[in-house]
């Protein structure tokens, strides 16, 4: 993806170089008009994007081709400058993707953790704004979740933020 907001699909087997005239072996091309800043996540055939200020999208990849129209998005919108999403599972069941909101970054606002149902990103199962002792510290701008060990860890401008249940 770029900062232009297109989605590039490309051949991992023949990626064929950079030509300035062309033609460049791009297999497709979305236009998501947003800036995308982040690393897209895949899992199940699946690809999670979270471009600048706009939701998170699901793309089906099947036959070797990303769907035209997203499979399922979020209502919440991430902030500035988007996200990477981060899946964690039980297996090949149970998914959830992760995404931290740092459009508070230069306000030092805190950053935001939400969970969504890989299924449905409608769903969206958690957020750190729902109980007050989950709040996170201020927003570190691009801060990538990291899932191990059955526990969420949220590196914030000034401290780690860890997220799991409670023994």
């Amino acid at each position: 993806g770029g900062k232009n907001g297109m989605l590039y699909l490309l051949n991992r087997d023949n990626l064929g170089g950079f030509a300035p005239t062309g033609p460049d072996l791009v297999l497709k091309k979305l236009n998501l008009a947003h800036g995308i800043y982040g690393t897209p996540a895949y899992w199940q055939n699946t690809l999670y994007v979270a471009a600048d200020g706009d939701a998170l999208k699901a793309y089906s990849l099947s036959g070797g081709t990303l769907a035209d129209a997203p499979s399922s998005q979020s209502a919440a919108v991430i902030g500035s400058p988007g996200a990477s999403p981060t899946v964690s599972s039980n297996g090949g069941s149970g998914g959830i993707v992760w995404v931290v909101d740092t459009s508070g970054a230069d306000s030092d606002a805190p950053a935001v953790l939400r969970a969504f149902d890989t299924a449905n990103l409608v769903h969206e199962l958690y957020n750190s704004t729902q109980r007050p002792e989950d709040v996170a510290g201020p927003a570190a701008r691009l801060a990538v979740p990291t899932v191990a060990n059955g526990r969420v860890y949220l590196g914030t401008q000034n401290e780690l933020t860890v997220y799991g249940l409670l023994p």
